[in-house]
């Protein structure tokens, strides 16, 4: 049941999420400074946020997916 609530939570919060992609931008430019270039170059690979971003939509069409079916009744 604590999952099912949460579950239902966060599928209200999340359509209300807006993305401020200038202080994003800013904050991983700001850490990306401080880290040693060789750590940096791995953490910020543009391999790993492809992959990142794949995951992320994937667990969202899942999500959506489990929401509009039975096993989570409205």
């Amino acid at each position: 049941m604590s999952a099912h609530g949460s579950v239902r939570a966060m599928a209200g919060a999340l359509p209300g999420l807006q993305v401020d992609a200038a202080r994003m931008r800013a904050n991983i430019d700001r850490l990306r400074a401080e880290l040693p270039r060789d750590a940096a170059d791995e953490w910020f690979d543009p391999a790993l946020a492809r992959n990142a971003g794949q995951t992320a939509l994937a667990e969202v069409k899942a999500l959506q997916t489990r929401l509009t079916d039975k096993e989570f009744p409205q």
